[in-house]
């Protein structure tokens, strides 16, 4: 039995925090124990400590330009390692990494770290992940690896691991959740679950929606997500003008964070994906085709290598809304091809969080053994 210690450098909950946090959760603790280092508390802390693991947070979280404090909070992150004799500490993310591999080498631990972004030519931190010791880069999609190998000048290891979702708990009182949400039972829900910030394309969907509802009066927009990481906190209330601007502000409502976002799929009747840029994983499409949803995405990033276009999805180019209307009416006038489109979504094996827990502890096992 071996510790591993995850260092999250956020304390929402972001796709990258969900889907490690998944991965925590399900690891063979005969095999590996978890240990959770936090540089920030919050509801990520919350949902880690509710699985039962050890979650440890930073006396700060650092400046990456305030060289006392990353030193301050390295010499932290060694003495947590040393303090159990955890051998490898896994880093999220390119940042945490920069700031956390110093850390690991003082503490004698072996560092590997998960690259979630998209990484950058013109990113200073990318840059600085990469030049910094590692016994292995994971990447979340073949997309993103091709990115990694361009910063990857030491030719350190770099292998996928695909994030996972949880397939369906229960069937959900559909007529139920639609209530709550202020929908009738002949309303069509197209939901988008996405944080609320501008690249995720959340006016798109709005824009979209206006011009779709001409030829499918029975549409509605669902916006599932919050403002995170401090970011963009004005961006619903632009989002509510263009709706007003626009003479769709009925048809749409805000959720919020929801825990409960598998009722939200089973309750839609389609799922979109705006995002402006290109997407390094989307595990927005994942957790939507486990569900068995119609799906609309933004047709780049490595959204291509989740959806086939017209065959258990449809793709669209990203940033277009009348592109995006049109599939929306597609599927908001035929029933038959949102049967078809999901039950094709939910036919393709989705990665779940035991299968990436084993994933990863056969590639740490390889690391330590090396």
């Amino acid at each position: 039995m071996r510790r591993v210690a995850y260092l999250f450098p956020q304390g929402d909950l972001g796709g990258a925090e969900i889907a490690t946090a998944r991965i925590v959760e399900a690891h063979d603790r005969q095999r590996y124990v978890p240990v959770a280092l936090l540089l920030t508390d919050g509801p990520l802390a919350e949902r880690l400590r509710r699985a039962d693991i050890d979650v440890r947070v930073a006396p700060l979280r650092p400046h990456l330009t305030d060289t006392r404090q990353r030193r301050q909070v390295r010499e932290w992150i060694a003495v947590q390692l040393r303090s159990d004799g955890t051998p490898l500490l896994h880093s999220v993310m390119a940042w945490a990494h920069a700031l956390a591999a110093p850390g690991a080498a003082a503490a004698g631990a072996r560092a590997v770290w998960f690259q979630h972004n998209r990484p950058s030519l013109a990113s200073l931190i990318d840059w600085w992940a990469a030049l910094n010791d590692a016994s292995l880069i994971i990447t979340n999609s073949q997309f993103t690896a091709r990115l990694q190998r361009r910063l990857n000048v030491a030719r350190r290891r770099i292998e996928v691991v695909y994030p996972p979702v949880v397939p369906p708990q229960r069937v959900c009182d559909v007529a139920e959740i639609r209530d709550a949400l202020g929908f009738t039972g002949s309303d069509l829900i197209a939901l988008l679950p996405a944080r609320l910030q501008r690249w995720k394309g959340q006016d798109i969907a709005i824009r979209s929606l206006a011009t779709a509802a001409q030829q499918a009066p029975r549409l509605h927009l669902l916006l599932a997500g919050d403002a995170l990481f401090g970011l963009e906190h004005d961006y619903r209330n632009e989002l509510e003008q263009l709706a007003n601007q626009l003479g769709v502000s009925q048809r749409l409502r805000f959720a919020g964070h929801r825990e409960d976002i598998g009722a939200l799929y089973q309750a839609s009747d389609m799922v979109l994906h705006t995002s402006r840029e290109p997407e390094p994983y989307g595990l927005s499409v994942a957790e939507a085709r486990t569900h068995g949803c119609a799906i609309v995405a933004s047709d780049a990033g490595a959204i291509p290598e989740q959806i086939a276009h017209d065959r258990n999805g449809l793709l669209f180019k990203p940033g277009d809304p009348e592109a995006l209307a049109l599939a929306m009416v597609r599927l908001a006038n035929q029933p038959e091809l949102r049967r078809r489109l999901g039950a094709a979504a939910a036919s393709d094996t989705a990665v779940t969080p035991t299968a990436a827990a084993r994933q990863l502890e056969g590639l740490y096992d390889q690391v330590l053994e090396q």
